[in-house]
């Protein structure tokens, strides 16, 4: 999964490397502290050396801690360049891979569902990529050092960890099985509320018209109630955990305590040690605790990832014909069924269209005529291959669509759409959409048109007249 990924973090790889770099550095000052820390309570203070070397040690104390800061500083400045654009590249990945998806690959997955995974999934891998970079890095490397550190020390007192540690990783190890599969739920919540608010703003115009915002209104409470359920299902056991992680901190704060305490009363230990030892277990602890947190988190970020890879790894079930032709037929107009079937689900359900079989001759005008869903619309769709022939034909001036290159068989074809579709813009950028190399005699002309047809309609262009309005 990682390998599948990583591609998408290629661009930003120096920030992607000098981000841990740095984090590296910055571990190094805090471990440092501590000791010179040490150094002034058993030197400067209880062994004679005086305010000289307290000011000394204190200088070099502040000289770390700044550069401690600009590491810190500057590594969260890598970790967000190399982030943000991860995200990026994966989100305009995610794009165009819809983009060559039929109408069939985008009923599979939805179209709330891929709005959440291009959006939401993609912020959750987004913000682990900062994350990893800095505390998967940071918190590995904090602990097994400082831990080196205290075996140096006091190996002694080091083992109380013995007891603490394999307990907190079995609890995180037990917490994550648990959530991993809470955290799929709960994305696939977000697709269900996505899809309550996007249905109803799509068809708010019907909603009013019939006064069916309270039934829209209960619908929304109960995706919005599944996803809180879901939720706090997956938020509440992670909960649970963190009562066990600090009773077992605080534990070993008070054995170190107690028994260090008892080696500095017997003069095995220097006060100064013990409060460097505390602070480098401290620091084991805490950053044990980060480990665990950032386990978590990526415990939801696979399941992110699954969803993410599912709709990258889909392959396009419409894609340029194998047996396209050196030379394509001269554009004529002339559609031909040949004794078409279409389903949806192929192998599945009932044949919405059964041998049908028809031609329609260039300069022709053919109306399609039939009640709500007896497949009007669904036998258009089939010409440009919004959706492919379960059996038999379709062809385009004599050569079947299916041989054809995508781009060039609708490129050939004229369309009107039932319903008007404006995108963000003004009206001439909507205009040229359909043609970009329009010109403003042609814009006035199909501005002005009131009842658009294949002759009168410059900004597509087509030859192919097997549209008509309200098919």
């Amino acid at each position: 999964m990682i390998k599948k990924l990583i591609v998408y973090l290629r661009e930003f790889r120096r920030d992607a490397v000098l981000a841990p770099l740095l984090i590296v550095l910055e571990v190094i000052c805090e471990l440092l502290l501590p000791l010179l820390m040490a150094r002034i309570i058993d030197v400067g203070i209880n062994g004679g050396g005086g305010m000289p070397y307290i000011w000394k040690a204190g200088a070099g104390m502040l000289a770390l801690s700044f550069l401690s800061m600009y590491c810190g500083v500057a590594a969260a400045r890598h970790a967000a360049y190399a982030s943000q654009g991860f995200g990026r590249n994966l989100r305009s990945a995610l794009f165009r891979q819809v983009q060559r998806f039929s109408f069939a690959g985008i009923d599979r997955f939805s179209t709330a569902s891929l709005i959440t995974r291009i959006t939401n999934d993609v912020s959750m891998l987004q913000n682990t990529v900062a994350m990893s970079l800095r505390i998967l890095i940071r918190a590995p490397m904090q602990l097994l050092t400082a831990l080196a550190v205290c075996l140096f020390m006091n190996a002694r007192l080091t083992l109380i960890l013995a007891v603490a540690l394999p307990v907190l990783a079995l609890s995180a190890g037990l917490l994550m099985k648990k959530v991993r599969p809470l955290f799929k739920v709960f994305q696939e919540k977000i697709d269900g509320l996505n899809a309550a608010v996007q249905e109803n703003l799509i068809s708010v115009r019907v909603v009013k018209a019939y006064v069916r915002q309270e039934h829209e209104k209960e619908k929304f409470d109960r995706a919005n109630k599944g996803l809180l359920r879901a939720g706090l299902n997956a938020v509440m056991r992670v909960i649970a955990i963190m009562p066990i992680m600090m009773l077992i901190l605080n534990g070993v704060v008070l054995a170190v305590f107690w028994f260090g305490g008892r080696q500095v009363a017997a003069g095995t230990m220097l006060t100064g040690e013990l409060y460097s030892f505390y602070m480098y277990i401290a620091q084991v602890l805490m950053s044990t605790l980060m480990v665990a947190m950032v386990f978590l988190q990526l415990t939801r970020a696979v399941a992110c990832a699954t969803r993410i890879l599912e709709v990258l790894e889909a392959e396009p079930d419409i894609r340029d014909g194998a047996k396209t032709p050196a030379e394509l037929p001269a554009s004529q107009g002339r559609v031909e069924f040949r004794n078409v079937t279409f389903r949806y689900k192929e192998g599945t359900g009932d044949d919405v269209l059964n041998s049908i079989s028809f031609t329609v001759e260039p300069g022709q005008f053919v109306g399609l005529i039939g009640a709500t869903g007896t497949g009007k619309s669904t036998l258009v769709n089939l010409i440009p291959r919004f959706y492919d022939v379960t059996g038999g034909a379709v062809l385009v001036d004599g050569m079947d669509v299916r041989d054809y290159p995508i781009r060039e068989l609708r490129e050939r074809i004229g369309m009107v759409l039932q319903k008007n579709v404006l995108f963000t813009g003004t009206v001439r950028e909507n205009l040229l959409w359909g043609n970009k190399d329009a010109t403003e005699e042609e814009m006035v002309r199909a501005a002005k048109t009131p009842r658009p047809t294949i002759s009168s309609w410059p900004c597509r262009r087509a030859t192919t007249p097997c549209w008509t309005r309200g098919a």
